[in-house]
């Protein structure tokens, strides 16, 4: 389905293609398919284009709670959420967080859950709030159990950020070398690009001049196809690397 090769970002100018087209379609036979603004969503975050990313998830997410669709409720919030994340909107992702845990209440057992738990709790990190980092670690580990790879890796990169700018350099080294492994089992394009960047950025703090150039080369090579990587991620890696001086 063209949904899903966006939600893959695999051949995302196809996925666009096929949705415009899908669109047209149901606009002359006067349905509403939950599908076609996801979709269209999902590419316009890719793009980083959130302002027309935004009413097109929510008027996916209102269609799915029409159909009693959770799972492509869940999917529609969960991009809402990380789309405030990456505004950094830490309070607007933590609302959207705990919508995907109200939903997935009334489903069975799945990533979506421990995903949102682990949103709220990075949110109630940079809250300052008790348990935080508990919260976070667990959720991380029931995304291990559950086999979730790729929210795995998006996970273990939003907390690495996360760690990152509170000087926990040690594990946000372990959690971006974790989302790595992970992301290149699935081939997560942005996702290898984020994990690189950020491990180039705490190479460089502690003085490895080896390993950040490794990493910032690593990063410029996987970017030889910008189109399929997300936005976020090229501007993740923009922020994260730089010149490198011996």
């Amino acid at each position: 389905m063209p949904d899903s090769l966006a939600l893959l970002e695999r051949d995302v100018s196809r996925a666009e293609a096929m949705l415009n087209e899908a669109s047209v379609c149901a606009a002359k036979a006067r349905i509403e398919l939950t599908d076609i603004p996801w979709g269209l969503g999902l590419i316009r975050a890719f793009a980083g284009d959130y302002d027309r990313a935004v009413p097109l998830l929510e008027a996916a997410v209102s269609l799915a709670r029409r159909e009693r669709d959770h799972w492509a409720e869940c999917e529609g919030l969960q991009r809402l959420a990380l789309i405030e994340w990456e505004r950094g909107n830490a309070a607007g992702a933590r609302v959207h967080a705990r919508g995907i845990a109200r939903v997935a209440a009334k489903m069975g057992e799945g990533s979506e859950a421990p995903f949102a738990d682990v949103l709220d709790g990075l949110a109630s990190t940079l809250f300052g709030e008790a348990d935080a980092d508990g919260r976070v670690a667990q959720a991380i580990d029931e995304l291990r159990v559950l086999d979730a790879k790729a929210q795995l890796a998006r996970a273990l990169l939003l907390a690495a950020v996360t760690d990152l700018e509170r000087g926990e350099l040690r594990r946000a080294t372990l959690r971006a070398e974790d989302a790595l492994s992970v992301a290149t089992v699935v081939g997560r394009r942005s996702e290898i690009v984020v994990a690189l960047a950020i491990l180039a950025r705490l190479a460089r703090q502690r003085g490895d001049v080896a390993a950040t150039e490794r990493y910032i080369q690593s990063t410029v090579n996987e970017l030889r196809d910008p189109a399929a990587v997300s936005a976020y991620a090229r501007q993740i890696a923009s922020a994260m690397t730089g010149p490198v001086t011996p």
